[in-house]
């Protein structure tokens, strides 16, 4: 897996990660 590739899948983890917490707030 190439380091750009990496990267986008943890910038997606994170996000849904902050998603799912957000939600989990409100």
């Amino acid at each position: 897996m190439e380091l750009t590739d990496n990267i986008l899948w943890l910038l997606k983890q994170a996000f849904h990660f902050s998603l799912k917490t957000v939600n989990d707030a409100i």
